[in-house]
């Protein structure tokens, strides 16, 4: 299969499609990186098309290197408005596609964070044990302070347990490599708009006079017309 793809970052006078043999899971609209120029260098790039072996030019082709993301890419709508707007607009389809897109979108990672969690992986009673036993194979008191701390919750955030009094990282790693406590992590999409969301004024929206005046136009239109 042979794809035709818009590389983004490009000045206008080489913005067009250029052919690229694709590779599995590529699709019209999917994100990829390429290789392009004499260095074949790897860009970003826009699928735009596909078409079979034979509707290629006879030239030996480039492959595509890999998908940015599975999960990411253009949509039939937002493909054709992005072409829309390179032909109608005199932008590239470079900057059509990143003013489509959020921005992050073309990061190397998602927008996802990890959270970790501490938690015992003994027994209350061993737990106990290696507290009163003095301070055995618990050698400083910072790993005693992160035992302590979850002795009676079990588990806890990983930040929270970290900011305690004295104890820093190697605290936590030293009683994970003895199998006193044990690391998960899991992965949260972050939300940009999470601190303007909880702040987000709910007050009754008050007009000008100008807007109330293009309302009551407005509306008094509308209800013409539905009678």
């Amino acid at each position: 299969m042979i794809a035709k793809i818009y590389i983004l970052d490009t000045p206008y006078h080489v913005d067009r499609p250029f052919d690229y043999t694709a590779v599995s899971g590529v699709l019209r609209g999917s994100i990829v990186r390429v290789p392009f120029g004499r260095a074949d260098k790897l860009r970003l790039g826009v699928v735009t098309e596909l078409l079979s072996p034979e509707e290629a030019s006879p030239v030996k082709l480039k492959m595509v290197h890999s998908l940015v993301h599975p999960e990411l890419w253009l949509n039939e709508e937002m493909l054709s408005l992005a072409l829309f707007m390179k032909e109608y607009t005199l932008c590239t389809f470079g900057e059509a596609v990143r003013a489509i897109l959020p921005p992050g979108a073309f990061a190397e990672s998602l927008n996802v964070s990890l959270k970790k969690r501490l938690s015992l992986n003994v027994s209350r009673e061993v737990a106990c044990t290696l507290l009163l036993s003095g301070k055995g194979s618990l050698r400083s008191e910072g790993q005693r302070s992160v035992l302590r701390f979850l002795l009676d919750i079990t588990d806890a955030d990983y930040d929270v347990v970290r900011s305690l009094p004295g104890v820093d990282s190697s605290h936590i790693r030293a009683l994970c490599e003895k199998g006193i406590i044990t690391v998960d992590s899991t992965e949260h999409i972050r939300n940009p708009y999470k601190h303007y969301a909880r702040e987000r004024d709910t007050s009754e929206i008050a007009l000008s006079e100008a807007q109330s005046r293009a309302y009551d136009t407005i509306t008094g239109l509308y209800e013409e017309k539905e009678a």
